[in-house]
């Protein structure tokens, strides 16, 4: 196996085991053309001074953490963002920003209410909006970016009545 590297310059390791039992530091860019393999439930990719980005598995979960900033998941192309569980495609973000919930073509329903779909099109479908006992749940309607509602459906729980309107 590997157990010492020392470069002054641009160095290849191959062969088919490397093992190092300590910490591996890179200056300047790394290339790897296989398999990065962290055989501990333990061990995490941190990226950044601080380990601002970390990747890991603490043996039942797997987390992609940040301790600065946003977490961006970009294409460069007109590529879409999916989401699976089980093998099967759960959400979608095409690639011209329209959601999909249980459907992968969200961009196939009516122009004007296709910016989130929700629904298989198999079987009863719903959405929950889950707010306290005492209080109201609402769809808020605005053609303006501004803290209150133009239209509204609110659901008082308090009062056990649903309400449309204007704001």
């Amino acid at each position: 196996g590997i157990t010492t590297v020392q470069a002054l310059q641009a160095t290849t390791i191959s062969g088919t085991t490397g093992t190092f039992s300590s910490t591996i530091s890179v200056a300047g860019n790394a290339a790897f053309t296989n398999n990065i393999d962290l055989n501990s439930d333990t061990h995490k990719i941190k990226i950044g001074a601080g380990d601002d980005f970390q990747l890991y598995h603490n043996g039942s979960n797997n987390f992609i953490f940040t301790n600065n900033g946003d977490i961006r998941i970009d294409t460069t192309d007109s590529a879409n963002i999916t989401l699976s569980t089980n093998g099967s495609e759960r959400m979608r973000i095409d690639s011209s920003g329209l959601m999909g919930l249980g459907t992968n073509s969200p961009s196939s329903f009516y122009t004007h209410a296709q910016n989130l779909v929700i629904g298989s099109g198999s079987g009863g479908e719903g959405i929950t909006i889950y707010s306290g006992s005492s209080d109201s749940g609402y769809i808020g309607f605005n053609d303006t970016a501004s803290n209150g509602m133009q239209g509204f459906i609110q659901y008082n729980h308090n009062g056990d009545y649903i309400a449309f309107g204007p704001a």
